[in-house]
């Protein structure tokens, strides 16, 4: 009986030819969106707000038009979010769809101090944005494009997809951005025909393009095309027993893990340690350009005498240290520039508390060669030492004026003795 009713079922598919969907005694339906409610009404109304809602949001930021929006299959989207990927993949997809991920261009934006150059670590290209994460030239990160192209391919062929479907996606993703969808289907030989279920399903896909394709926004002209095959083809009916929408879902996923796999091996590249408190390249380019900085523009007296040894170091013996030697190096080096500055402030601080008014030393030692001329032509050569006068005092206070009186009797007693 059940198999009797699924055939019945794949017929009326195949034919779209269905009965009315309404029945008799019937007190009312329930709508949402042209569409008859038949589940629970306030999932039907939050998942009807939510698409309402993520349609202006998407319009808002530029990502897709209103008419664009319709054409997208947003059902693999939605299963994937809510059945499948973890919350830190979630929030990773959203950043990276909203282009607030941490790409080099979005931090240099937020914290130029931190990350001065927005170019791309792994090729050099200066401006790596969401866009770049894909298309990164770099070796490495190319032969992971090619192996993950691959890997879909596979899965597409073991799920038993249209064979079109299947030739189209490959080489659109080997062109890598290069090409539009109907380029690729007459450059395989196809035609302009309207008829032609290739070239139906190229003009589809190119009202959205390459970066919602990557993104995982496919056309649902990809699952209407599943189903038909599916639905037409005998041996798939009885051997594939996944649906076209968990078909489609896989397929979204296989697409958005391209992505995220570029994501992973620049993160790795970027951030990878070889062991336990060693470097990431970043921190090092960091910290070594901040020792040669240190090194190139410090004078010999603004560091302590006890630490101008550290100056005599050379910066490839540096580069060769451990990450914890070059953190104590820089440590010791900042350190000492900080108590060098701080001398003249104590000082300073030292007679702002005892009231001290501190010397001009170069109007104090003119002033004393001015007298001593002074006091040679007035006075034969053989007169006594000159006195000093109260210009040496530190401060006219009085402690500083009786110390002063002390040393005078003092040098006149010597000068008795003699």
């Amino acid at each position: 009986m059940d198999a009797l009713a699924q055939s019945a079922l794949d017929d009326a598919i195949e034919s779209r030819n269905f009965i009315a969907s309404q029945f008799p005694y019937e007190p009312f339906t329930t709508h949402c969106s042209d569409k008859r409610i038949t589940k629970n009404f306030t999932t039907s109304i939050y998942i009807e707000h939510g698409r309402t809602t993520a349609q202006d949001v998407f319009s808002s930021k530029g990502l897709l038009t209103p008419d664009q929006f319709q054409e997208v299959y947003w059902d693999a989207i939605h299963h994937l979010f809510t059945k499948v990927y973890p919350s830190t993949f979630r929030v990773w997809y959203t950043k990276h769809v909203f282009e607030c991920n941490g790409a080099m261009r979005y931090l240099h934006r937020n914290e130029p101090q931190t990350y001065p150059s927005p170019a791309c670590p792994c090729c050099g290209h200066p401006n790596e944005d969401a866009s770049h994460v894909i298309l990164c030239p770099d070796r490495g990160r190319t032969n992971l494009y090619n192996d993950s192209v691959n890997d879909l391919v596979r899965w597409m062929r073991k799920e038993k997809t249209h064979s079109i479907i299947v030739l189209l996606v490959k080489r659109y993703l080997a062109a890598r951005g290069t090409q539009s969808m109907t380029q690729i289907w007459l450059s395989c030989g196809g035609r302009r025909d309207v008829n032609q279920t290739g070239f139906q399903l190229a003009t589809a896909h190119d009202l959205l393009g390459w970066k919602n394709f990557v993104d995982g926004r496919i056309h649902k002209k990809f699952v209407e095309i599943q189903e038909e095959y599916i639905v037409s083809r005998p041996s798939n009916r009885q051997r594939s027993r996944k649906s076209s929408a968990k078909w489609a879902s896989g397929l979204v996923d296989m697409i958005i893990r391209i992505t995220h796999r570029q994501w992973l091996y620049r993160n790795e590249l970027l951030h990878y340690k070889q062991h336990f408190g060693a470097e990431s390249p970043r921190e090092y380019q960091q910290i070594m350009a901040r020792i040669t900085h240190l090194h190139n523009h410090t004078d010999p007296d603004d560091l302590l005498p006890a630490d101008q040894h550290l100056l005599d170091t050379d910066l490839n013996t540096v580069a060769s240290w451990t990450a914890t030697r070059r953190q104590i190096w820089t440590a010791e080096f900042e350190a000492s520039l900080a108590a060098r500055r701080s001398r003249p402030l104590k000082r300073k601080r030292r007679h702002d508390r005892l009231g001290l008014v501190p010397l001009n030393h170069n109007g104090r030692r003119k002033k004393r060669r001015t007298k001593e001329k002074k006091s040679s032509r007035d006075k034969p050569d053989d007169t006594s030492r000159t006195k000093d006068t109260a210009s040496s005092l530190i401060g006219t206070t009085a402690e500083g004026s009786q110390r002063h009186k002390r040393r005078k009797k003092k040098r006149k007693k010597n000068r008795r003795k003699e």
